[in-house]
């Protein structure tokens, strides 16, 4: 009946399912002081095969999924009345296993308010003799300083870091099962890229090399390692962005070449923060650069499509040019009108973010006009 209340979402479901524990605890607690009632001993001694971890794992879960602020807290409660009354009950019969924890620490990193709780019982299951760390229960942490990294900067991104290092190390000395896996290096190197700052995207890029020389951590890497190194470079104002957001796609291509796994071939995605950096660049020849690009794209079946936000990724980098024309005697603004053509003839849906990057491209060639 728990387990069906914590699978069904409905609002007072943790509730219900917290009665029907706290009944059943309830029931089955033995008075030590009253010797002579041994029914009550009896009917623990049959009954206590059914108070398993299962009982109190569902209702934590039903906490955890609840859509709450503060299903992290009551969470813990459960975990607290599982810990402590139920270890004083009966003896550690009924030790909390590792799934369950991981349940709760999981719920708790959603919130900042509450990580603190979470990172307690990790340092708790690390010391613990009976429980050994899983990856389930360091990347809900990953996850939770990548947040803060996108708020706070780098000491997200930092603690991410010192976490992964923990991690390995506990690892090699054998307290842990699972080595650091591609989520959760890929998490780190969002971590350090979500700084945009020359310095955190250059540490996001540290982590990626650091996986290409390591035997163990060319198995986690993965062509969302290296979109997420092009991508950071091609968000921040660095005169070396757009160099180094060109050779981590290169060195993307190659690996791709040189093994042929797919795993590695460039995607949407890649050719998107490529040309994001093309866009926000000040390099002289970013448009013409870009246009090659997407016309590699149009005219290669192997490469990605084009859609509208990759073409207006293209049109933007005419719109912020300081070029006053192309190559081939258009204005910036003649371009983008050309693009937005192609776009209609390969009925590709133009929308009102294409049209406003026409717009800025006209009048950037309206300025250069009057300047």
């Amino acid at each position: 009946v728990m387990d069906s209340l914590a699978k069904s979402h409905l609002p007072d479901a943790p509730e219900r399912a917290e009665k029907l524990l706290f009944y059943m605890l309830d029931s089955f607690t033995v008075d030590n002081s009253d010797q002579k009632n041994k029914n009550s001993c009896k009917r623990l001694s049959q009954q206590k095969m059914f108070l398993d971890c299962p009982c109190f794992s569902v209702v934590v879960d039903a906490w955890a999924k609840s859509r709450r602020k503060d299903k992290g807290r009551n969470a813990l409660r459960i975990l607290r009345r599982n810990a402590l009354r139920i270890l004083r009950l009966m003896e550690k019969y009924l030790q909390p296993d590792l799934c369950t924890y991981n349940i709760v620490i999981n719920a708790l990193s959603e919130e900042d308010d509450d990580l603190h709780h979470a990172e307690e019982l990790v340092h708790f299951i690390e010391q613990s003799e009976d429980l050994m760390v899983d990856s389930f229960t360091y990347n809900p942490l990953l996850k939770a300083y990548f947040h803060q990294a996108q708020r706070k900067g780098a000491d997200g991104a930092r603690k991410a870091q010192n976490l992964i290092w923990q991690w390995q190390d506990h690892y090699n000395e054998g307290k842990t099962k699972d080595a650091p896996d591609s989520y959760s290096f890929y998490a780190l190197i969002k971590a350090w890229g979500m700084t945009y700052t020359s310095s955190g995207v250059s540490k996001a890029e540290d982590v990626l090399c650091f996986l290409e020389r390591s035997r163990n951590g060319r198995e986690n890497l993965s062509r969302e390692c290296y979109n997420a190194v092009i991508h950071s470079w091609g968000k921040i104002p660095d005169r070396n962005a757009l160099h180094n957001a060109e050779r981590i796609f290169q060195k993307l291509e190659s690996r791709y070449r040189d093994t042929g796994d797919t795993k590695f071939k460039p995607d949407r995605y890649s050719y998107l923060s490529l040309l994001q950096a093309y866009s926000r660049n000040s390099d002289y020849e970013r448009p013409h650069k870009a246009e090659e690009i997407l016309y590699e794209m149009l005219n290669n079946y192997d490469l990605p499509n084009p859609d509208h936000i990759i073409f207006n990724e293209v049109i933007s980098a005419w719109g912020r040019s300081e070029l006053e024309c192309s190559g081939d005697g258009y204005q910036a603004g003649d371009q983008a009108d050309i693009l937005v053509e192609l776009m209609l003839s390969k009925r590709i849906p133009v929308d009102a973010v294409n049209m406003n990057a026409v717009i800025v491209a006209h009048l950037n060639t309206f300025q250069n006009q009057v300047q």
